[in-house]
């Protein structure tokens, strides 16, 4: 009988022994992988006052945003660490890079309520963002639209980064470009200072294969509040605004 107990206390210390050897293991390994994945993220505190789609102060909040420390990502090899990351824990990983970049768009973080990574490389992340809004009236609108962040490896300027450099004179470019469109397809083209009363350089989107640009001009649209969507390829971009070749994601 003693024996008995004997060898079912033994057999029990080794299951608890094994029990608490596989859980130091597993948080182990979930510890490397928040570290993996956090490596290339630090935070960064805001003060931000909201606004609702009115232009009335809506609320006030202090954040701690993730933002991505893109001289960490500098090689190949440390990217595709982080695409690595994203795709072991894509939601919030891809949160903190997609976050950051809009929130420097301009784009404050509660608007944004969802994210599908869509495509990754050595050279863009791209995703569809979908954005939730409430305007006062308790509507609410949803937006989707395509966007590529560039992580560029090499002296290569993306988009992105002209629009930073020329500014208005970017804007100006790109309305021109949409009134050369309209004119190929056989339309009525605007102004171009109406046209660019039409949008800013918020409307525009980079894509996987080029540049959305949507505009909203009441003065062209039979209703209020719709934006027209005008699609230019990287080859278009080229050509236009005298960039360096910009390849697509593909």
């Amino acid at each position: 009988m003693k024996k008995s107990i004997r060898i079912i206390s033994l057999f029990l210390c080794a299951a608890v022994l094994f029990t608490m050897c596989f859980a130091l293991t597993s948080c182990k390994k979930k510890e490397e992988k928040i570290k993996y994945t956090s490596e290339y993220i630090t935070d960064r505190r805001v003060d931000e006052t909201f606004k609702d789609p009115d232009g009335n102060t809506a609320y006030k909040l202090t954040m701690v945003l993730p933002q991505l420390d893109e001289k960490k990502i500098a090689t190949v090899d440390n990217f595709n660490a982080v695409i690595s990351a994203i795709e072991q824990d894509s939601r919030s990983t891809a949160q903190a890079v997609i976050g950051n970049k809009l929130y420097k768009k301009g784009v404050p973080w509660t608007e944004t309520a969802d994210y599908e990574l869509t495509y990754a490389s050595n050279q863009y992340i791209s995703a569809v963002i979908e954005r939730r809004r409430e305007t006062s009236d308790g509507r609410i609108s949803y937006m989707k639209k395509p966007v590529v962040f560039s992580f560029r490896t090499d002296s290569q300027a993306s988009l992105e980064d002209f629009a930073k450099i020329n500014g208005d004179n970017l804007h100006t470019k790109l309305a021109n470009m949409i009134i050369d469109k309209i004119n190929d397809d056989g339309g009525n083209p605007p102004k171009i200072a109406d046209l660019r009363a039409g949008f800013t350089l918020e409307d525009f989107a980079l894509t996987a294969s080029g540049i959305d640009i949507y505009i909203q001009n009441d003065s062209l649209l039979s209703y209020k509040g719709v934006k027209d969507c005008y699609s230019f390829s990287f080859a278009e971009l080229t050509q236009y605004l005298k960039l360096p070749n910009l390849p697509s994601a593909e």
